[in-house]
């Protein structure tokens, strides 16, 4: 026979300290709702910045800085190194921030300076600074190709300034809001840069490169918005005796990419490390080839204006 299990009474106090305890924690965990916080974002993020920032120096030395020498693909390609190693030191600072207030257990606040729950707004905002220039500067470099020094290279300067304006006021009066503007301005950007140069580019090993390079951010841009639509739950009617039944068809069977492992984020940021990589090598093929006819082109000048040198009449 089973002996019955005596219930203690339990005070009124613990259990309404119980119950309030528990409401504070859904509400912490609730704050972290939309807001990535998996090491490896943080992880591919770092590796970006110490990347972007390895190019942009290898840039500089050598084809010099952009003070002493005008040339518009190497400096323009160590300008988007370095906005995308800014754009993934200080997102991945602020993820990293998040992460840890989670650990903690603490609320992750929207409030500016109210407190160390807080502090992650600053890398935050400054991440969403970055993330339209540099978007910017690869549809600059993608306009060079085909018109160096065109009127366009302005408008999509300007435009992407705008955009930053646009991620700054979100920061501070509903920061949730922030990157969507952000992600679709990077989407349209490799989306023009990839037809461009597929339109004037030709079967150089570099226009392939800088070809791929836009599609990896297409792919990363689109796995990144896409996804979430895709992998969600949807609901069918089912109808049984009691009466009509809402059922979820699970998703998460059907396409590996809506698995709980794979990480939406993190794919992304690998695909905007990839991207920036592919397309530094890219330039750099171009402005290695234009440098060597730049160099032979003053070479055959030279040897025209000399009168006694021979065999180079009517070279």
């Amino acid at each position: 026979c089973k002996c019955p299990v005596p219930r203690l009474p339990v005070p009124a106090a613990i259990r309404a300290m119980d119950m309030q305890a528990g409401a504070h924690h859904l509400a912490d965990v609730a704050s972290f709702a939309g807001w990535d916080t998996s090491s490896g974002t943080y992880i591919m993020d770092y590796l970006t910045l110490v990347t972007g920032v390895a190019l942009a120096a290898i840039t500089w030395r050598n084809f010099g800085l952009p003070g002493n020498r005008v040339d518009g693909l190497p400096h323009g390609i160590a300008t988007f190194c370095v906005l995308t190693a800014l754009w993934g030191g200080f997102s991945g600072l602020s993820v990293h921030m998040i992460a840890g207030l989670k650990e903690d257990g603490a609320e992750l606040s929207r409030t500016w300076f109210s407190g160390g729950d807080s502090l992650w707004l600053f890398p935050w905002t400054a991440a969403v600074t970055f993330w339209p220039l540099a978007s910017a500067t690869s549809l600059m470099l993608a306009i060079e190709f085909s018109r160096p020094k065109s009127w366009l290279v302005e408008v999509v300067k300007m435009v992407g300034l705008a955009i930053t304006i646009i991620e700054v006021i979100q920061c501070v009066f509903n920061v949730d809001g922030t990157g969507t503007v952000s992600a679709f301005w990077g989407l349209l950007c490799a989306i023009l840069g990839l037809v461009v140069v597929t339109v004037v580019g030709n079967r150089e090993q570099w226009f392939a490169l800088c070809a791929a390079s836009y599609a990896v951010q297409i792919i990363g841009y689109m796995s990144c918005m896409l996804l979430p639509w895709a992998c969600a739950q949807q609901q069918r009617v089912v109808q049984t005796a009691a009466g009509p039944l809402y059922v979820k068809a699970d998703t998460q069977g059907q396409f590996p990419m809506c698995w709980d492992s794979f990480n939406r984020f993190v794919f992304f940021h690998v695909c905007s490390l990839l991207a920036m990589v592919i397309l530094y090598i890219g330039v750099m093929l171009k402005a290695d080839r234009d440098r060597a006819l730049e160099y032979i082109q003053i070479m055959r000048t030279a040897c025209q204006q000399e009168t006694r040198c021979c065999g180079c009449t009517g070279a």
